[in-house]
């Protein structure tokens, strides 16, 4: 089965309807995102994707899919859990204002979103970086004296009593 009979097939996953929404051929992230497996998720992703190719392209990116009707029974079935405030975010590494301005826009359309602000990184977040690596450097290493000192200690008891 082919990436377009997946996307169109009713019994796809949600999970693999996710991987088809970022697909590179546009019928196949539209048809991912209006399959009736398809979760909020699935359509935020296929949204971002839209954005993104549509960034690079210069054109609109496409309206959003409908919502699909909620099943009464999967969310009475639903436990109750505990309510989520917000989110924090970090990011692996430092990335350019324009490069994540694709993210930052996905994030602010999604629902129940108040607002996302970005924050731009200063010289003291270096040198926070820096001693937080120093001082764990530091314990590690003088944790690792303290074994090979039990160890030393071991071996002369040991040597001294045989």
């Amino acid at each position: 089965m082919n990436n377009q009979e997946k996307a169109q097939d009713p019994n796809t996953s949600s999970e693999e309807l996710a991987v088809l929404a970022t697909n590179e051929d546009w019928e196949v992230r539209y048809n991912a995102a209006h399959n009736p497996n398809a979760t909020e998720l699935v359509r935020r992703l296929f949204l971002m994707t839209e954005a993104q190719t549509s960034s690079k392209t210069g054109t609109r990116p496409l309206p959003l899919p409908p919502n699909p009707p909620y099943n009464n029974q999967v969310i009475n079935q639903t436990p109750m859990t505990a309510r989520i405030r917000s989110l924090t975010i970090a990011l692996d590494e430092d990335i350019r204002t324009d490069d994540i301005e694709c993210l930052v826009n996905a994030i602010q359309m999604m629902r129940n979103v108040h607002s996302v602000t970005t924050n731009e990184v200063n010289p003291n977040d270096w040198v926070t970086e820096r001693r937080v690596k120093l001082e764990t450097a530091q314990k590690l290493n003088n944790l690792i004296n303290e074994i090979i000192k039990f160890k030393l200690n071991n071996l002369i008891t040991e040597l001294y009593t045989n």
